[in-house]
């Protein structure tokens, strides 16, 4: 156990023992301890997307729906036009 470990205080953490045996089985199948592989999982919960990845989704998505809307608009004028959409 490194130093910066030692200082950790402990926390104790009541699991059912169904949730346990599943954390405890996903820690070893990634050969880390149940601690660690509760860490993991923690500190994965709180990543998010970056910005630059929050901009990129944000515009590739206002992209896909301004292209839905052009078809959208296209096809009722033709529809208008040969006189489908009276």
């Amino acid at each position: 156990m490194s130093e910066s470990e030692k200082r950790i205080a402990p926390f104790g953490l009541r699991l059912p023992p169904a949730l346990k045996a599943r954390v405890q089985k996903s820690a070893d199948d990634a050969n880390r301890s149940l601690n660690a592989e509760i860490i993991a999982r923690l500190e994965s919960s709180f990543e998010g997307p970056s910005r630059e990845e929050y901009d990129a989704m944000k515009k590739w998505t206002q992209d896909i729906l301004k292209t839905a809307l052009d078809v959208a608009v296209e096809q009722i004028i033709a529809e208008k036009d040969t006189g489908r959409g009276e």
